[in-house]
């Protein structure tokens, strides 16, 4: 439910302000992306994040769970990648796809994650 909350939050404050513009007879492009516009590239962008807010909370509580430093300082390199990944000057389609592909790659680790049987025990438990 934490990484929901965070996902919806994150949307709402940094991608909405893009659906406003969107109002009227064109769209509008930025100048570092060209390729896509910028209310696609938000949706995209707000698809990954989301979805990455979602995973890092569960690999966080697995961690915390655990007691695995190791685990939760990879987690929080991989949230701050995430963040820095938006703010380097890369082109935007590497972007999109580096975006996608971290969450994707999250998305498999959680899914390893609670697949393992402790992990069902402990869900059982509560």
């Amino acid at each position: 439910a934490s990484g929901f909350g965070w996902g919806l939050v994150h949307i709402s404050l940094f991608y909405a302000p893009y659906v406003a513009k969107s109002k009227g007879p064109g769209t509008f492009f930025s100048a570092d992306c060209e390729l896509f516009s910028v209310i696609t590239k938000a949706s995209w962008l707000s698809y990954c994040i989301f979805l990455q807010h979602i995973f890092l909370m569960i690999i966080f509580y697995d961690a915390v769970s655990k007691k695995s430093n190791l685990q939760w300082w990879f987690a929080v390199f991989l949230h701050l990648f995430s963040s820095l990944w938006n703010e380097l000057h890369v082109p935007c389609l590497f972007l999109l796809i580096g975006q996608l592909f971290m969450s994707i790659a999250q998305g498999i680790w959680t899914w390893h994650l609670i697949h393992k049987p402790r992990f069902k025990r402990k869900v059982k438990q509560m």
